[in-house]
C-alpha cells in the first residue's frame, strides 16, 4: 500500500533514519522496521506518449489545411523531432522506503538532489545490512 509523506528530508542516525516532515514534524524509524530502501527512475507513461503523438498529427493535418507545403514539412519534422528528444530526456526520481509491516512510503526527488539521495540510501541500506548482522549474532 504506497502512500506519500510529503517528507522533507531525511536524516541516517545510529539506529534509524529520521524523516523531517514539510511541517516541521519527524518521526524516526529503527532500521528493525526498515525492510528495503530504493531509488526509483519515473519516466513519462506510454499514455502521454501516445497523446503527444496524437497532438502533433493534429498540428500537421490542421497545418496542411492552412499553411504552405514547404512550411508543413519544416514545422512537422522540428516539432517531431523536438518533442521526441523531450520526451527520451525527461525522467523524475523518487525515493521509495519499504516498511516491515508492508507500507510503502514515497517521495519525488528533484534530480539536482539524486547524488545526495543515493549516498544517503546507500548508508541506510548499510544500517539495515549491519542491524541484520547484529541480529543473526544474537
Amino acid at each position: 500500500m504506497p502512500f506519500n509523506n510529503n517528507f522533507k528530508k531525511i536524516t541516517v542516525a545510529e539506529n534509524g533514519i529520521i524523516l523531517t516532515y514539510k511541517t516541521k514534524k519527524s518521526k524516526e524509524l529503527l532500521f528493525s522496521e526498515l525492510d528495503k530502501t530504493h531509488l526509483k527512475i519515473n519516466k513519462i507513461k506510454p499514455v502521454y506518449k501516445l497523446i503527444l503523438i496524437l497532438m502533433l498529427l493534429i498540428v500537421e493535418f490542421l497545418s496542411y489545411l492552412y499553411l504552405q507545403a514547404e512550411l508543413i514539412l519544416l514545422i512537422s519534422f522540428f516539432l517531431i523531432v523536438v518533442i521526441t528528444l523531450l520526451m527520451n530526456k525527461h525522467k523524475s526520481y523518487s525515493i521509495k522506503i519499504r516498511l516491515r509491516d508492508g507500507n510503502v512510503i514515497e517521495e519525488k526527488i528533484l534530480t539536482k538532489l539524486k547524488l545526495e539521495t543515493i549516498d544517503i540510501i546507500n548508508e541506510v541500506q548499510k544500517g539495515i545490512y549491519n542491524y541484520k548482522i547484529n541480529l543473526n549474532k544474537n
